[in-house]
């Protein structure tokens, strides 16, 4: 029972110390839950972009890609 009061003293006395801790563990989660629901079309837009600004396609293959992966086909 002892070690329980001690246990509890010690988190306490974290959560004084350091009440950031819990803050950005919550903010971590909810960024990662918003990267994986954002889906693959912006991830591929993305890419689609890149490629675009570097020079490696061209304004038609650019289009071309572009509506494939807005309609999905």
């Amino acid at each position: 029972m002892m070690f329980v009061g001690l246990f509890l003293l010690i988190a306490l006395f974290v959560l004084i110390l350091r009440p950031d801790i819990f803050k950005n563990i919550s903010s971590d989660s909810k960024r990662e839950t918003t990267d994986y629901t954002s889906g693959k079309n912006s991830k591929a837009k993305e890419i689609l972009k890149e490629r675009y600004a570097r020079g490696d396609i061209s304004d038609d293959e650019y289009r071309k890609i572009l509506r494939n992966i807005e309609g999905g086909e």
